[in-house]
């Protein structure tokens, strides 16, 4: 496979990692948490698991 010419207005599109997922939970007290994420994995179907970074 050889080199591809990138449009510079098209270059942001390839620093971007997809798809990108909200990780929600809620702590003892009822407060809701969130943060997003880049980089998920499948770990385990049964209990059905995911690694996140």
């Amino acid at each position: 496979m050889g080199l591809i010419e990138v449009k510079p207005r098209s270059f942001v599109y390839l620093l971007q990692p997809k798809p990108v997922a909200i990780i929600v939970s809620i702590d003892s007290s009822g407060k809701p948490n969130g943060m997003s994420a880049a980089w998920l994995t499948p770990t385990s179907r049964d209990p059905p698991l995911l690694a996140v970074a």
